[in-house]
């Protein structure tokens, strides 16, 4: 009887200085974390043996960009204690951590950082030292009890489309909006759904503003066309020589060759992102984007570097069509909102398109984040010609009936072929060319994906149809690809 006591209260005494060394841990975890005390979590708070799976640098630059986008920890919710794991966990855009089978007991918090509540779970050795830790959203399972209350309508949709329609918007949380234009012939009808206590309902938000995403650089490409039309640049033209700032020069003190036409078909060779654009903050959670316009002048003047194996390839690059913008702007000495209106926005009587929320205050859509909770709305500045600009259904329906119009010289430049991506893709000025060598079945698409919102856009010139999305859908939402994915759908339900 003696040695069964005497064993509970060994296993019970390390289960309680466990426990302790854990809530040790965590706090003092949070605490670095928030004051940005990165190294010190590196070299004090984790492992010889994991420290030589990662370096400092590289641990930094995740840990920064764990605070760009989610912002400070603002509290923790223990959820379990368990035996060891195993896997890998993509965190973040571009980022994996891995961790492996452990013998050493783990927990599971949940923070709830500023803008959204994640799962961090993290193993401590015998020295207490951080041995393994993951960190991934937390989500729940949306589609379990969502009710279709969507509405057949012979004159906007059909069965088959309200069943494709709900089978997407099924597994996004409650206030989610999809805002819908189909163009079946050239004649435009508008459809949106919101769902609103688990019952995804017909909701009319044909007028309302979402943020575009990446819709936007089909718009600066626009203006490029509209450039090359006017004999202001050539595509093939050394941008060197459009602006006054002196771009960073290779390392033998040659000037860097990027041309208009590789910004826009994103084979310059330039990174996805500016380097200096965690260091500045970058797309902060908070309403005014830290990273302003002399910080993108200092990073093109002094760190710009061109990955020379990438040039000639396709590599996605928002800092290539933001640098195209930011020459636009110089060219014409107009800000990027005088610009695009005088190019864009009044050109095509785009009147709820622009790149201030104010202007569409009463239109104007908040966006959520994986949880369904809304976030605030920051102005991009710099980054606006590759992603910042808002829009509705009504104005994008407008835009893509201009592209069957055969005579617009500057929408016909932008869908000639630039480059060769795969068998099924190339790209043109803006626009991806889905099924390129098919006169046919070729499509003209974009999407767009930011902290709140996802688009999607598809132009078939041949049939003269297209499907516009516009939804309040965050790029990290798990299920994000389902908006593109309904996307597709809908165009082929048009045939």
């Amino acid at each position: 009887m003696s040695a069964i006591v005497f064993l509970f209260l060994t296993i019970f005494s390390y289960t309680q200085e466990t426990k302790e060394n854990y809530i040790k841990t965590i706090e003092d975890l949070i605490t670095k974390y928030n004051e940005a005390n990165y190294n010190d979590i590196y070299l004090s708070m984790f492992s010889e043996n994991y420290r030589n799976n990662i370096s400092n640098d590289d641990f930094e630059k995740t840990f920064k960009q764990i605070k760009w986008i989610l912002g400070q920890i603002n509290s923790k919710e223990f959820i379990e204690h368990s035996k060891g794991m195993e896997g890998e966990i993509t965190l973040l855009p571009e980022i994996k951590l891995s961790f492996s089978k452990s013998s050493f007991p783990y927990v599971n918090y949940r923070f709830q950082f500023e803008r959204e509540k994640y799962n961090f779970n993290v193993s401590i050795d015998n020295d207490n030292k951080i041995n393994e830790f993951s960190i991934f959203p937390f989500t729940e399972n949306y589609s379990i009890n969502s009710v279709n209350n969507i509405q057949v309508s012979e004159n906007i949709i059909d069965e088959k489309q309200q069943k494709i329609i709900f089978n997407k918007a099924k597994f996004f949380p409650d206030n989610t909006q999809i805002s819908m234009a189909f163009i079946k012939n050239g004649k435009v009808k508008y459809y949106g759904v919101k769902r609103k206590n688990d019952t995804i309902s017909e909701y009319i938000n044909s007028k309302a503003v979402y943020e575009i995403g990446s819709i936007s650089k089909v718009f600066t490409s626009n203006i490029l066309a509209n450039f090359v039309i006017a004999n202001k640049l050539k595509l093939e033209d050394n941008i060197n020589g459009y602006i006054n700032l002196d771009i960073n020069l290779d390392e033998d003190g040659s000037k860097k060759n990027i041309t208009f036409k590789s910004l826009s078909n994103h084979t310059s060779g330039l990174p996805r992102e500016p380097e200096n654009l965690l260091e500045k903050g970058g797309f902060s959670i908070k309403k005014l984007n830290p990273y302003k316009k002399e910080d993108f002048e200092s990073y093109l003047s002094k760190s710009l570097k061109l990955n020379y194996e990438m040039i000639g390839e396709f590599s996605y690059s928002n800092l290539g069509v933001s640098l195209l913008g930011y020459i636009f702007t110089e060219m014409e000495n107009l800000s990027y909102e005088s610009l695009y209106d005088k190019y864009i926005f009044s050109k095509y009587q785009l009147n709820n398109t622009t790149f201030k929320a104010e202007k569409v205050k009463d239109l104007f859509v908040e966006g959520l984040n994986i949880q369904g909770d809304k976030i605030p709305f920051f102005d991009r500045l710099v980054s606006g010609p590759a992603g910042g600009i808002l829009s509705n259904t009504e104005d994008l329906a407008k835009y893509a009936l201009l592209q069957f119009d055969g005579s617009d010289e500057e929408l016909k430049l932008m869908r000639e072929k630039t480059f060769k991506i795969n068998s099924k893709r190339s790209i043109g000025l803006g626009w991806f060319i889905i099924n390129p060598k098919s006169n046919k079945k070729r499509m003209y698409q974009h999407s767009g994906n930011t902290n709140g919102y996802s688009a999607f856009m598809m132009v078939d010139l041949e049939n003269k149809d297209a499907v516009i999305l516009l939804s309040n859908v965050s790029y990290r939402n798990q299920h994000v690809q389902k908006i593109n994915r309904l996307g597709y759908k809908l165009m082929r339900s048009l045939k």
